[in-house]
């Protein structure tokens, strides 16, 4: 499963890049971004190729950002964290393509600072879908995507007040609810909590160190997809936990 993860994962980096700017993600093949020149099949292999040639295209030098054996990695990883969680069934492979679409919102959103429709559209319907399949119940994801949705578009709104600025953009309010829809109103209401709680982990160190501003803009899809990609694999334990020490 890790090996087809990595496999998964090399193809998501080609939406991470192309998604943005239009591009078809099928054709033309993979290529260097500098130089144009085709990569070969070796220059393909996950992870291993990027290590082999030290980050750099084989052609023109050009350094290759390590954001791809990043994905690559990451994508291997959830694809064994959801094989552990659900085994081989339906919810696995609603699983696997819902980290997918998480993965490849986090890191356009890096890039670009922008979370795009298409994925976060992608998401709601799985999500749908998901409740029909596997709940029995279509209001399991129309609870959850409101639940999200209300949640996220409550902190912009209050955030927007206090700031007099946006404090975070539609995307975010977008993809909060498309992954509500999946998750379920329990769900998104642990994963909102804990992407506010993993993006302060990072901010608080990054002001301090004078890293980032206030006044800087700050990508939230990634703390969003981390969050969700929790409460999808570790939810009920972490609730378990939770009211135990009440």
């Amino acid at each position: 499963m890790g090996v087809f993860g990595l496999l998964v994962g090399s193809f998501l980096n080609v939406c991470i890049y192309r998604l943005p700017r239009g591009g078809s993600v099928v054709f033309p093949p993979s290529s260097c971004v500098k130089c144009g020149r085709r990569l070969g099949p070796l220059e393909l292999v996950p992870v291993l190729s990027w290590l082999l040639l030290r980050g750099k295209c084989a052609g023109c030098g050009v350094k290759i950002s390590p954001r791809y054996p990043v994905v690559e990695g990451l994508t291997a990883l959830l694809f064994c964290l959801c094989l552990w969680r659900f085994g081989l069934g339906i919810e696995f492979g609603f699983s696997i393509i819902f980290v997918c679409l998480l993965t490849a919102a986090a890191f356009i959103d890096l890039d670009t600072m922008e979370l795009p429709d298409s994925v976060s559209l992608a998401c709601a319907v799985l999500g749908l879908f998901y409740g029909l399949a596997v709940k029995n119940s279509l209001l399991f994801s129309v609870y959850g995507a409101a639940a999200g949705f209300l949640m996220m578009y409550a902190i912009y709104r209050i955030g927007s007040l206090i700031y007099r600025k946006e404090a975070m953009g539609g995307g975010d309010v977008k993809l909060s609810a498309a992954a509500g829809a999946l998750l379920g109103w329990q769900g998104i209401v642990l994963a909102v909590y804990l992407a506010f709680f993993s993006a302060l982990l990072f901010l608080i160190p990054a002001l301090i160190s004078g890293v980032k501003k206030r006044q800087d803009k700050v990508p939230f899809g990634p703390a969003i997809a981390a969050g969700a990609c929790a409460a999808l694999l570790f939810g009920s334990t972490i609730w378990n936990w939770y009211f135990g020490m009440l």
